[in-house]
């Protein structure tokens, strides 16, 4: 029963993932037309390196441990540790892209993304906290709160880039609408993680 509840959340989560995802692309595909949509694009995967970076093998490092100490009376140190380092890690990246900016954009030969470089920093931060806390509950073998994170991180995404896009239509208004979906959901997840597996 716990196999297939647990096989059934890690589906769910996955397939939200997905469904919201697609959803999303099609809105900014239709939203921002060909060229803003193809510099989004173009910024996206150059952030997705640095998000790549940034994780440093501490996820999935957490996630191992917390398997292994999961339900012992080290649970608690084990988890305060990997967040501390993950966060000692992602502030470490996100000065870094805050600092080289400019001469990144300049590097590639788009200065104009220089400014979305920077609105960025804290979207980099927060994309290793919410990897971070899937990676956690995926060791623990809690995949229902890795779906209410997939759920809130791609549900936000898509709601708050369709208010921002009414409000504004720029390039980096959707991506303060991304941080601030990762804000919401990274918030949640770690107040599930604190009060189901560290409070007590």
């Amino acid at each position: 029963n716990k196999l297939l509840k647990e096989t059934s959340w890690s589906f769910a989560a996955k397939g939200v993932a997905f469904v919201l995802f697609i959803a999303l692309n099609i809105f900014l595909a239709r939203a921002l037309g060909p060229e803003d949509f193809g510099r989004w694009s173009f910024f996206l995967s150059i952030i997705t390196v640095f998000f790549l970076l940034s994780y440093f093998g501490i996820n999935n490092s957490s996630q191992k441990y917390v398997a292994q100490y999961n339900k012992t009376n080290n649970l608690k140190s084990v988890i305060a540790s990997s967040f501390r380092l993950r966060i000692v890690v992602s502030s470490l990246f996100s000065l870094l892209l805050l600092i080289i900016h400019e001469p990144l954009a300049a590097l590639l030969g788009r200065p104009d993304l220089a400014l979305l470089f920077l609105y960025a920093v804290p979207f980099v931060f927060l994309a290793g906290i919410i990897e971070y806390l899937k990676c956690i509950f995926e060791g623990l073998h809690r995949l229902k709160y890795n779906f209410i994170v997939n759920l809130l991180e791609y549900g936000l995404k898509l709601i708050l880039v369709v208010i921002a896009l009414c409000i504004s239509g720029t390039l980096l208004s959707v991506v303060d609408a991304f941080t601030l979906a990762l804000l919401i959901a990274s918030l949640i997840g770690l107040y599930l993680l604190y009060t189901k597996f560290c409070r007590n």
